[in-house]
């Protein structure tokens, strides 16, 4: 990791985030495109590189490659 305390320090922030602190058009922003990047992942495992890479992903699991 090339920042690892950068990673850290954002890590603690999203930890100790509460719900209640994230103004709601942020929060309505943020949830939009979550749904929106699961649509896309779900539309492209219908495709056919969509299936070449869960593919990949089922192969890096059988060899133990880290998945």
């Amino acid at each position: 990791m090339a920042h690892p305390r950068a990673a850290r320090r954002l890590a603690r922030f999203v930890v100790g985030l509460a719900l209640d602190q994230i103004p709601v058009p942020v929060a309505t922003k943020a949830t939009r495109l979550a749904l929106d990047a699961l649509g896309n992942c779900l539309a492209a495992s219908r495709e056919e590189f969509g299936r070449a890479v869960l593919g990949v992903t089922e192969a890096r699991k059988i060899v133990g490659a880290g998945g």
